[in-house]
């Protein structure tokens, strides 16, 4: 019987101008890379600020809002260093989609009586993401300890508005200091 020979696909050489529609995707995934994005005229949205010691604003969380038709930002800020220095989950609005934006403040606070706090001072709750179901906003958001981002995990609140006031659950979902080593390290 004779042998069969796999096809083997063409090299293609990823330089070429001829595959720059490609530049715009992982090779792997097939996603939409970010350098495919065009700014808008009004960026940037929201800059850190090292007075209120956030000075890092990373990790946003854009929701559109199935009741208003606002579009929110929630923006994960981090103090130098990448650590968390209290509350600092903030939260933009835009009444038109995206042209103008204004900044809402703090939209979740931890406590220092809770699992994130020490007892005197809130721990961080740096970023997290929402869901509306059945006339309920869901958000799910990290936190962590006062001056550190262990132990710290993943928490639930709840909301009858983007904006909040959220209702923080009194126990956390994940605490990561309870992790077990996924690969036995």
């Amino acid at each position: 019987m004779p042998k069969k020979h796999l096809h083997k696909p063409p090299m293609i050489d990823y330089a070429k101008k001829e595959c720059r529609e490609d530049w715009f995707r992982d090779p792997v995934l097939g996603d939409i890379s970010f350098d495919n994005f065009k700014r808008k005229h009004n960026n940037p949205i929201y800059v850190g600020n090292e007075k209120d010691g956030y000075l890092w604003p990373v990790n946003l969380f854009l929701f559109k809002d199935p009741q208003s038709h606002y579009l929110y930002l929630y923006i994960g800020c981090y103090g130098l260093g990448y650590a968390p220095v209290g509350p600092c989950s903030r939260l933009m609005r835009s009444k038109d989609e995206g042209k103008n934006w204004e900044d809402l403040g703090i939209v979740l606070k931890g406590s220092p009586d809770t699992f994130n706090g020490n007892g005197k001072e809130p721990g961080g709750t740096p970023e997290g993401g929402i869901v509306y179901h059945n006339g309920v906003y869901h958000f799910v958001y990290d936190w962590c300890k006062p001056g550190g981002l262990t132990p710290g995990g993943i928490a639930y609140a709840k909301a009858d508005s983007p904006e909040g006031p959220f209702i923080r659950d009194h126990k956390p979902i994940h605490i990561n200091t309870k992790q077990k080593p996924i690969i036995g390290v």
